[in-house]
């Protein structure tokens, strides 16, 4: 509930310039990310798989030509673009999420898809970074140690923080959005281990996003979603 008290309050004219500067440069990095990485033939198939679910949108996927989506399936193939050639933005030591892909993203296709502007915007991701960084940190550990590949399994927490304070959420939304995102995070390194499939890295960023709409989305229309989720018996910090 703290944090989410904070991302419902925060404001845009409390950022700090450097603050704002390097949010727009991770959106900046993000999108020039997606646009390497689009001719990769994983890219191909994710940006054909959301064309196909998700037409006649208002949201852009950021490849070449890109296509405009309905925001799920934006957020869904900017934030699997965007890892493609894994070379967009991270933070260490102990978290491993990657802000750009998993809460940009959503914020950026929710805010396209609404017509909200870029202060918003930037105010949105600060949100998110802010709660997503923390809460992987709080493990005290790296979830990637125990085979949880950590984007996956934060960065739903930040998306849904990011589009909620876009959307202008108060605090108990805000928590909601929270508690459904916890029941999204998802995401296994057996692909490290085993020499295959290693495709699926890259969904584990895209799902992610995807799921901060959606957890937002559900909270906006009154879903509701366990206040526990970080802290209680079988909340994020305890299963993670």
């Amino acid at each position: 509930l703290q944090l989410a008290k904070y991302a419902a309050a925060l404001r845009y004219d409390e950022l700090p310039a450097q603050v704002v500067q390097r949010a727009k440069d991770t959106i900046a990095d993000t999108i020039a990310a997606i646009g390497f990485g689009a001719h990769l033939p994983w890219s191909r198939i994710i940006v054909d798989y959301a064309k196909r679910r998700g037409a006649r949108g208002k949201s852009r996927v950021f490849a070449p030509g890109g296509p405009r989506l309905q925001a799920p399936m934006a957020a869904f193939a900017n934030g699997a673009l965007a890892h493609a050639f894994e070379m967009d933005n991270l933070t260490w030591p102990n978290t491993g999420v990657h802000p750009g892909a998993t809460m940009c993203m959503p914020a950026l296709a929710v805010a396209q898809e609404r017509g909200i502007g870029g202060r918003e915007l930037l105010a949105a991701g600060v949100a998110g970074s802010e709660v997503m960084i923390r809460i992987g940190r709080a493990t005290k550990h790296n979830n990637e140690g125990r085979g949880f590949h950590a984007p996956g399994t934060t960065g739903p927490f930040g998306g849904a923080v990011a589009v909620g304070r876009l959307l202008k959420f108060d605090a108990a939304t805000m928590t909601n959005a929270l508690g459904v995102a916890g029941s999204l995070s998802c995401g296994l390194l057996e692909f490290a281990r085993s020499g295959t499939g290693a495709m699926v890295k890259r969904l584990h960023l895209g799902r992610a996003a995807e799921s901060g709409v959606l957890a937002a989305s559900l909270a906006e229309e009154g879903f509701t979603g366990p206040q526990s989720v970080l802290e209680g018996p079988f909340g994020f910090l305890n299963v993670y």
